[in-house]
């Protein structure tokens, strides 16, 4: 063997050694750590227990360990990269609620953090400070309780259009409901409603459907292992792509608030670049604070009335129930409207059931963490660690839900003796502490404008096989993305009169009249969008 030859594989077999050394000193750094955290499963060297996790549904392993550990409190790690998961509701709010003065920040990841850039310019990723704070404010102008009862008209009629589309055979129900929700974050954000199927915000906001996905854990060894992100993109193709698409979708929400500045009607995207010197915005911080309507408020949205469905079709009972209170406080004479919700006691438990029953985070949200060292009930939680609160697990437990698989509005009914729980919603369903939802009072008014609709019109049931006999649907059986949506189940929507038909078909004809003034074609494209320059 020659020279050469020997001092090149002398130098490999160095660094060899050198990274073996290495990776047993941070190992030593993660067991030493771990001591002293929640309990958890024993992380791998390198990898942690990026392995132990299932491909889809997460949160039931999440679960599984927690009970395994007899702890509410767990730890998992991310590589050498610890996560704190709250799979109960006390746990979580004693840290996110009782101590959010420290546990408001988040955990900078490296896929949707510091390459897709939610860490520098997005409220959902921004860390606890003075531009999260500015974030914060501005967005509850357009979406706190007082703005949202500004949209209510705008709501009514929306839902009333999505109801004539629930006659037609031509449209989808999920398509329709898209197009309600998407509709509405629309003319908040930008001044124009959504008209058509083929509308580009609307295919845009398809596309983001299921996208939060890389934040589940185990689902890339690029979060496990950092360095894999630094890697060329022929090895690691996933962090170019982040990057491209995060520019890409910054300069079509950023054109879309141009163009939306110009509409006719007062709206977000106007206020913002109004006010873009007096706040030191940039063009980025724009497109995000516009495009965040559509990112959290969307698919979110529309899984939980697709839930509601399910459920309806699951439980009768219930059903039953909430057409005699509907029947005796609206009657078959007249629409629903907002003005009922406060006499339909029953109708608003069953919305907070559904948001219980399959919350639409199954995890919760993104994670929060803590600005400083903390130790909570003798555990430690180090300083910037993620803390998932997982609503799945929470949302099951028995000690605050009894039967938690039985769909039971009753829970929340104010005359009824329930189980404690930390807050007085009765759920976490928008999140905790300071990181609460924004957008939770325009969520609630949507998805109660579409329930009590579809209950006063319709009795939803099953679906039905070629002999007429109902088929079998599975409570469980949802897809594996962050955001908890049924899979595809076949139900029936038959009408509950006469009249109520007949209403749905005029009120549809006046909505479309009530909305004109929303109507506009936009001319951005996600192709134009790139010819934008951000800078």
């Amino acid at each position: 063997m020659d020279f050469p030859t020997k001092a090149i594989i002398a130098i490999l077999n160095l660094g060899l050694a050198a990274f073996v050394v290495h990776i047993a000193y941070e190992y030593a750094k993660v067991l030493s750590l771990r001591r002293r955290m929640p309990p958890g499963p024993l992380p791998l060297p390198l990898f942690g227990n990026i392995f132990s996790f299932p491909k889809d549904k997460q949160w039931k392993k999440l679960e599984e360990w927690s009970k395994n550990l007899d702890s509410p409190i767990i730890t998992f790690w991310q590589g050498s990269t610890p996560v704190v998961v709250c799979n109960d509701a006390w746990s979580m709010a004693d840290l996110c609620d009782k101590r959010a003065n420290i546990y408001s920040s988040r955990h900078v990841s490296v896929l949707t953090g510091k390459i897709f850039g939610l860490h520098k310019f997005n409220q959902a990723g921004l860390p606890y400070g003075e531009q999260w704070r500015l974030h914060r404010r501005l967005t509850h102008t357009a979406a706190n309780v007082q703005a949202a009862k500004s949209y209510q008209e705008v709501q009514a009629n929306e839902a009333k259009i999505f109801m004539a589309d629930t006659q037609s055979d031509q449209v989808d129900f999920t398509q329709a409901l898209m197009r309600f929700t998407v509709s509405i974050v629309s003319i908040i954000a930008w001044g124009r409603r959504i008209s058509s199927y083929q509308d580009n915000v609307l295919l845009a906001a398809q596309a983001f459907v299921g996208s939060a996905n890389l934040g589940l854990p185990g689902k890339t060894y690029t979060e496990a292992i950092p360095w894999l992100a630094r890697m060329p993109s022929w090895l690691n193709p996933l962090p170019q792509m982040l990057r491209r698409l995060a520019v890409s979708s910054n300069k079509y929400f950023y054109a879309l608030s141009v163009e939306g500045a110009e509409a006719p009607n007062d709206n977000f995207a106007r206020r913002l670049l109004r006010e873009q010197e007096e706040h030191g915005l940039s063009k980025v911080e724009i497109a995000n604070l516009t495009g965040n309507f559509i990112g959290a408020g969307v698919d979110t949205t529309t899984s939980t009335i697709i839930t509601f469905v399910l459920a309806m079709c699951l439980f009768p009972d219930v059903q039953r129930r909430a057409h005699e209170e509907i029947d005796a406080v609206i009657g078959s004479d007249r629409y629903p409207d907002w003005s009922d919700e406060a006499q339909l006691p029953y109708v608003a438990a069953l919305i907070n059931e559904t948001f219980r029953w399959r919350p639409a985070f199954a995890l919760g949200g993104p994670p929060h963490a803590p600005t400083e060292d903390d130790t909570y009930n003798g555990l430690f939680i180090p300083k910037g660690t993620s803390v998932i609160g997982n609503l799945y697990a929470i949302c099951r437990n028995p000690r605050e839900y009894p039967d938690p698989e039985q769909f039971r509005p009753e829970r929340f009914m104010a005359d009824q003796k329930n189980p404690p729980y930390p807050n007085n919603r009765g759920h976490n369903a928008f999140g905790w502490g300071r990181r609460v939802c924004a957008g939770e009072p325009v969520a609630r008014q949507s998805v109660y404008y579409i329930v009590v609709c579809l209950l006063w019109a319709y009795d939803i049931r099953p679906g039905a096989d070629k002999n007429g006999k109902e088929v079998a649907l599975d409570p469980n059986a949802y897809g594996s993305s962050q955001v908890n949506r049924p899979l595809p189940f076949n139900f029936r929507l038959l009408p509950r009169s006469e009249k109520s038909t007949k209403l749905i078909k005029e009120g549809a004809a006046a909505a479309q009249d009530a909305l004109r003034q929303y109507d506009s074609e936009s001319t951005i494209t996600r192709e134009n969008a790139q010819l934008l320059s951000l800078d």
